[in-house]
């Protein structure tokens, strides 16, 4: 058994013992150590995605952690490396992954959302989708890889140049991370927000 928060119904969430099993064929056993909470849990537990999210579900995608135990035909992982997961896993038969668009895959399994999660003391995983974290990376920020790599995308598909201006328009979490991203690749960068209280963080 390993405790697990779990949403029940719009606006309710309680922690739990739940099962888990031990890692498969090409499954990995994590140990997470921080989850963020993303905009997308919090239309969760208002009950907005009632429709996709079957209750009682647990929630995380955003996390660091560390393999605790490896199953049969995994290599390259141990015990105690420090991990993030991509939380898409693509079927790869349908015509979209045989096109190469996986990221369309009509029967994609969003981790963390239309299955279980990361918000749990012990979560198997396959090993496919674990990214390797720096030893020079603390895990607490290493839970931020996944929205910066939403961030980076962005920034890189607007093809953000030194010397260029760049304006972001919302200066919430993503906002803030695109921001840094585009100042990072030299340029100037201006936030617009309205929200009175976020203008004061």
């Amino acid at each position: 058994m390993t405790l697990a928060v779990r949403y029940m119904t719009a606006r309710t969430l309680e922690t739990a013992p739940v099962e888990f099993s031990e890692p498969g064929p090409g499954e990995v056993l994590l140990a997470p150590s921080y989850v963020g909470i993303c905009g997308t849990d919090l239309h969760i537990f208002h009950g907005d995605m009632d429709a996709r999210v079957a209750a009682p579900a647990v929630l995380g995608h955003e996390m660091s952690g560390r393999v605790v135990r490896v199953g049969a035909g995994v290599e390259g992982w141990r015990p105690g490396d420090a991990v993030t997961v991509m939380p898409l896993r693509w079927d790869g038969t349908c015509s979209a992954c045989l096109s190469g668009h996986q990221h369309i895959c009509q029967r994609l399994d969003f981790i963390g959302i239309d299955s279980p999660g990361s918000m749990q003391q012990r979560w198997v995983v396959p090993a496919s989708t674990l990214i390797r974290l720096p030893d020079s990376l603390a895990l607490d920020r290493a839970a931020l890889v996944e929205p910066t790599a939403v961030a980076v995308h962005d920034v890189g598909r607007a093809d953000v140049r030194a010397g260029e201006r760049v304006v972001v328009v919302g200066g919430g979490p993503v906002g803030i991370l695109i921001a840094l991203v585009a100042r990072a690749a030299g340029a100037e960068v201006r936030v617009v927000e309205l929200s009175a209280h976020r203008r004061l963080l």
